[in-house]
């Protein structure tokens, strides 16, 4: 599939029309794409253009495509002081990959995972009760160590997530 990030880069034009534009821009992209059968993921950033769930929602229905698709970042969402888990129920028929990385919000600030405050376990825990798989990508570590040490988090949230679901089983 191919990503993209939306941003409003028409300083000079009103709202209505760079949204109208978006659509329009967006609904040939994925017009392309759908003739070989890819899809056309988007992301919503904190800087983003469409930047909220209710943006989100409408510019799906606007562009009106089956094969454009969600690249869920719940960090996004949750320093624009949105519920990370009500946006992926919203939007999971459209999630195909996931970015992993953690904020602070009170500095609206975006950091390597399991160095901030988003509840990881929630998340993954969100995720595997649909039964799919995603594409899990890790950003914002800024060093080889730092990456060692958001995929050792990962590996523990899991690990953690697995174990309980094995107790549980058992009973």
């Amino acid at each position: 599939y191919c990503f993209s990030v939306v941003k409003n880069n028409h300083q000079a034009a009103d709202e209505k029309e760079a949204w109208e534009l978006l659509v329009k821009r967006s609904q040939w992209i994925a017009d392309q794409f759908a003739s070989s059968r890819y899809m056309y993921s988007i992301e919503v950033d904190k800087a983003c253009f469409i930047e909220t769930l209710p943006r989100t929602i409408q510019y799906l229905q606007d562009i009106n495509r089956s094969n454009v698709c969600i690249n869920y970042d719940p960090t996004n969402y949750y320093l624009n002081h949105e519920d990370p888990i009500e946006v992926f129920h919203a939007l999971q028929e459209r999630i195909v990959s996931v970015h992993i990385k953690d904020g602070v919000r009170s500095k609206r600030s975006e950091v390597a995972v399991g160095t901030g405050e988003l509840n990881y376990d929630l998340i993954f825990r969100t995720l595997l009760r649909t039964g799919k798989t995603y594409n899990l990508f890790i950003e914002h570590c800024k060093s080889e160590e730092e990456l060692i040490a958001a995929a050792a988090h990962i590996q523990t949230v899991l690990d953690r997530i697995q174990k309980e679901a094995y107790w549980w089983k058992d009973e």
